[in-house]
């Protein structure tokens, strides 16, 4: 994957330039150049990473509301399974969901 090994090298060069700071106030402007680009990419995937995430639990949230309101109306509205397994008219019964809020 290319974020990977992007994220990798990025990683990398910043253990690399770690405790190096006269050193790179001495690059050349052409370096320092280079330095920031490939910080700015390297920004660009994380942003890019943070907004497909954010787009994924967004998805996930409203696929379980889809699932618990189709639950709630299958119990509420209509006949049910009982203990026997056949069909029939049903008291209407609640229900409740707990969903981990961390997904």
């Amino acid at each position: 994957n290319d974020k990977i090994a992007l994220g990798q090298e990025y990683h990398d060069a910043m253990h690399a330039l770690g405790g190096k700071e006269e050193e790179l106030k001495n690059l050349s402007a052409e370096k320092k150049q280079l330095l920031r680009t490939a910080y700015a990419a390297i920004q660009d995937v994380f942003k890019r990473n943070i907004d497909a995430l954010k787009r994924k639990r967004n998805s996930i949230q409203r696929i379980q509301e889809i699932i618990i309101d189709a639950a709630r109306k299958s119990v509420e509205d209509g006949p049910n399974y009982n203990k026997d397994a056949y069909t029939g008219p049903s008291e209407k019964q609640s229900i409740t969901f707990r969903l981990n809020e961390n997904v």
